[in-house]
């Protein structure tokens, strides 16, 4: 009893390493191969149950399941046989097909990725673009006013009568200051329009 316990422990051990290298190959293989490997887990499963109830049993019942048993085994082992041929034999050109098919995947899903990283740093660096933009806008405009201040204070600090001096806003340089500042305004407050853009207040 203990050999052929033994020898059935053998056969079934061996049984599920087959098995287990199949259940792989199923997992890539064609459809065909899938319902086949069904109709193999489900014997294998039986087997299973009737091994374990065989440990209970004994005397002319105990041989009745161990050849009962030893059935079992040879059929499922032709069925994992020809499984294995039919995964064998599988196309190449349909593996290199479903595997081309895979790559290509990948890299359109790859391209994608790039694409969104790119629109992203592009966006990134216009934002920082504005920024800075805008700093150098303020800065510009803070000197140009601290500029027509000096000017304006120069101006009023001439010498002489009133009536003499010159008038501030007729000053030549006083009018170009208060030009570039004007200015200076303008592509500073289109610059906050540009900042201000719910896409850039986001980023």
């Amino acid at each position: 009893m203990s050999q052929t316990h033994d020898v059935l422990q053998e056969k079934t051990a061996e049984l599920r390493r087959l098995r287990d290298e199949l259940r792989l190959k199923v997992e890539l293989g064609r459809m065909e191969a899938r319902e086949v490997w069904d109709d193999l887990e489900r014997r294998w499963n039986q087997l299973e149950v009737r091994a374990m109830r065989r440990t209970r049993e004994s005397g002319a019942t105990l041989e009745d399941t161990a050849n009962s048993l030893r059935r079992a085994i040879e059929d499922l082992r032709e069925g994992y046989d020809r499984l294995a041929a039919m995964l064998r034999d599988s196309d190449p050109d349909d593996l290199w097909r479903r595997l081309r098919n895979t790559l290509d995947r990948l890299v359109e899903g790859g391209h994608r990725a790039a694409e969104r990283v790119v629109d992203s740093f592009e966006d990134l660096g216009d934002l920082a673009r504005l920024r800075m933009e805008k700093v150098r806008l303020e800065r510009t405009l803070m000197k140009k006013c601290a500029e027509l201040g000096s000017r304006v204070y120069a101006l009023a600090k001439q010498p002489g009568p009133d009536e003499r001096r010159p008038q501030t806003l007729a000053d030549g340089e006083v009018k170009a200051l208060l030009l570039e500042i004007g200015s200076l305004d303008a592509d500073l407050q289109k610059t906050l329009t540009e900042l201000s853009e719910p896409d850039r207040t986001d980023a």
